[in-house]
């Protein structure tokens, strides 16, 4: 079981975006808290109220409550805000190997399918001149990890041109 009642909240936001119990695992999430959203959910497709399924599961009222909202926005087919398990450290990770001219297979050795994906995706967006929560609507990331990525791309940027700019300035010093 987690330590902290929102780990649970997390891992039921997790499992309803179809994720496999392999990547929520990489979350922090323990098995007991995806299986205890597992049964959470087949009580509330059986119509059962979220406060009795979450008594009967020893979940505290108030994330049972947040859970059953999560079960609400899933059935009206409105996106879920939460964040993918391998969000942001392991998307940036990727995005990181891409732009140190990483090829497909190292890629596929590495990340998963959905990191690669979404690193691949976000490329087309380091140059637009949009704001990081545009982008994030657009990807489907979280602002924080679009600001990461961008992060990573002008430092990136910066360390190709900083050579030549800086034997530059070093040979402009010198002169003196």
């Amino acid at each position: 079981m987690s330590k902290h009642p929102r780990t649970l909240l997390k891992a039921y936001q997790l499992f309803l975006t179809s994720l496999p119990d392999e990547e929520i695992l990489t979350a922090e999430i323990s098995a007991s808290d995806i299986q205890k959203s597992k049964e959470f959910h087949k009580f509330l497709q059986e119509g059962k109220s979220f406060y009795i399924a979450g008594k009967f599961l020893g979940i505290d009222k108030h994330i049972a409550k947040r859970m059953f909202a999560e079960f609400e926005k899933k059935q009206a087919g409105l996106p879920l805000l939460c964040d993918h398990p391998s969000e942001s450290p392991r998307i940036t990770y990727c995005f990181s190997l891409i732009l140190d001219g990483a090829n497909d297979s190292e890629l596929q050795e590495k990340c998963t399918e959905y990191e690669i994906k979404k690193a691949k995706e976000f490329i087309g967006y380091v140059d637009a001149d949009m704001l990081s929560s545009t982008i994030a609507q657009q990807t489907g990331l979280l602002r924080s990890t679009v600001k990461s990525l961008l992060k990573i791309y002008r430092d990136k940027q910066s360390a190709v041109s900083l050579p030549s700019g800086k034997q530059h300035k070093e040979g402009c010093c010198t002169a003196r």
